[in-house]
């Protein structure tokens, strides 16, 4: 809890916002923004957004790509231009007390590398659990876990 403008107790995020740094009033969204650069080569980057923030940043990119409708596949987010070979780039939302929300937006390779940069600017870097056989690290284990004996 913080003081406000008017000496009333604030809630503040328990996290910083990864835009500005800062802790800010209220809950942040989370989000997880990710590529393949080049093709096999996943990246991921976990993000915060304050309120302001995703505000000012995040919903206009999902608002434009709402109005794209149909087109939005074909359709350069950024510039606008038809793509023949869309750069897609993947952002998983978790919204304060809202369900998960999913997009994917297409871009072209000349706008691709800015946008997707600015998406996931301040996030942090998220391994790929994924080996290339397709089997996962972070599978669960056979052995049984001392949180096992845990009743909450």
């Amino acid at each position: 809890m913080s003081l406000g403008q008017k000496g009333t107790p604030v809630r503040m995020s328990q996290f910083p916002c990864c835009r500005h740094g800062k802790k800010a009033e209220g809950k942040l969204a989370n989000g997880y923004v990710s590529w393949y650069w080049p093709e096999e080569t996943r990246w991921c980057f976990y993000t915060r957004w304050c309120a302001d923030c995703f505000m000012e940043d995040i919903l206009p990119i999902i608002g434009h790509h709402k109005e794209l409708g149909d087109e939005s596949e074909a359709v350069c987010l950024v510039c606008s231009e038809p793509v023949e070979s869309a750069q897609q780039t993947f952002l998983t939302l978790y919204p304060p007390k809202q369900e998960q929300k999913d997009y994917a937006f297409s871009t072209c390779s000349g706008c691709f590398e800015e946008f997707r940069s600015n998406l996931a600017r301040g996030g942090k870097v998220v391994k790929d659990r994924g080996a290339r056989d397709g089997a996962q690290n972070g599978a669960p284990s056979t052995t049984e876990s001392a949180w096992a004996q845990v009743e909450l």
